[in-house]
């Protein structure tokens, strides 16, 4: 079944190539997202820790932060994998130092996020507010 171009929309197939100043440019464009992206995770941590009030008087929560950086590890990799597949045409130097950089950046900020998210759920389930506390009265 072939497609007609119609008014709305011009005529562009997928298979179309792009022209490698453009695939250059958008993949530039891409580099800068996920940098920029990754990078702006560390002033939201430091935002999530302003709002982190919470001490814990027991550290029972050795899993919760294991889970954290399990799931930083994880974004730090995807993050390399997104580095090496937007870098294979750039010379070689940038070919390594971008996604260990991105890597480096996405890990850490999600780190960062992610503890301060879980301290500030965790303070909410260990401290519950004072209009969330029923108090039984002796009868």
């Amino acid at each position: 079944m072939t497609s007609t171009p119609s008014a709305d929309f011009p005529a562009y197939t997928p298979s179309m190539p792009q022209s490698p100043e453009n695939q250059q440019s958008v993949r530039v464009k891409t580099i800068w997202a996920l940098f920029l992206g990754s990078l702006s995770l560390i002033p939201l941590s430091i935002i999530l820790g302003l709002f982190d009030t919470t001490t814990e008087l027991v550290p029972t929560h050795d899993r919760v932060d294991q889970v954290c950086l399990a799931v930083a590890v994880f974004c730090g990799l995807l993050a390399c994998g997104t580095g090496i597949y937007l870098t294979r045409m750039l010379t070689i130097i940038q070919r390594i130092m971008l996604p260990l950089v991105l890597m480096l950046e996405a890990a850490i900020g999600t780190f960062l996020v992610a503890g301060h998210l879980s301290s500030i759920m965790e303070g909410w389930l260990d401290f519950l507010p004072v209009n969330r506390i029923r108090v039984k009265c002796c009868s």
